[in-house]
């Protein structure tokens, strides 16, 4: 935030442009830049017997779990690319040898560091 105390014009027109550059700058600097990537979140529902080796599989992939739900069954919520939701059905069925339920879930954004 860059509050002006004085509302002269001592700085000049030019003095101003540096000032406000100078602090958008830092603030960027500081906060950091993030790319919003719109994902569809997908819902996978597994007997507790599969979960070790589902959890291994998506934490060594490219998809991100978004979170893990103990309840009677275990319910694995993954950020997917939408161009991605078939190679990664199909991926989850052959993982769990058919016995996963799938279901597709909202759409949400998942923020990423840019560097």
């Amino acid at each position: 935030m860059v509050t002006r105390y004085f509302g002269g014009i001592k700085l000049g027109a030019g003095g101003l442009i540096r000032a406000y550059s100078k602090a958008t700058s830092e603030g960027i600097n500081t906060t950091g830049v993030v790319i919003r990537k719109l994902m569809r979140v997908i819902s996978t529902t597994v007997d507790y017997t599969w979960l070790g080796k589902l959890e291994n599989e998506l934490r060594s992939s490219i998809y991100q779990i978004k979170e893990i739900q103990y309840l009677d069954q275990v319910n694995i919520l993954v950020y997917v690319e939408e161009t991605q939701k078939e190679t990664y059905n199909a991926w989850i069925t052959e993982l769990t040898n058919g016995q996963g339920h799938i279901t597709e879930e909202e759409m949400l954004y998942l923020e990423e560091a840019f560097s």
